[in-house]
């Protein structure tokens, strides 16, 4: 079996723009894609550290909900009185 050596490598083929923009286009979808599950692991992450934390301060579910609910519930209330 003959392989072809580093030598034989027709390496202008692999920087031909065509090539390119495909392997730049698919980089840059994979650390989109990374950077989106890392930021959204890191979100749970701290909701949890939260919640854990009001726990231990003694607070009750319904206090915890409340509090956590607190930003979107008012954002949904102004949308709905605008339009």
């Amino acid at each position: 079996m003959h392989g072809l050596t580093l030598a034989e490598f027709n390496w202008s083929s692999l920087v031909a723009p065509e090539v390119l923009v495909f392997v730049v286009g698919g980089l840059i979808a994979i650390i989109a894609i990374l950077a989106g599950a890392v930021t959204s692991v890191m979100n749970n992450r701290s909701q949890a550290r939260l919640k854990m934390d009001m726990l231990d301060r003694g607070m009750s579910a319904e206090e915890i909900e409340r509090i956590v609910n607190a930003g979107t519930d008012a954002a949904g209330d102004a949308e709905e009185t605008t339009s």
